[in-house]
């Protein structure tokens, strides 16, 4: 698929939105996963439909390991 049929523009007009840590899966789903600095791991959140949903999840993490 192109990019300009995956996001609905020009190449050189429209980006993929990005969400931090948030990535898009091979398959078109989105994996959502929060990642630790200080002990250099990551924690696997999940695979989801929306960047809204892997979006929504991140930010739930983040706040719970605070």
């Amino acid at each position: 698929m192109s990019y300009k049929a995956e996001y609905g523009g020009d190449e050189s007009t429209t980006k993929p939105v990005k969400y931090r840590g948030v990535r898009n899966d091979l398959g078109g789903k989105f994996a959502s996963e929060l990642q630790d600095p200080s002990t250099r791991t990551r924690l696997w959140i999940g695979t989801f439909t929306t960047v809204e949903e892997a979006t929504f999840c991140y930010d739930s993490g983040e706040v719970s390991k605070r």
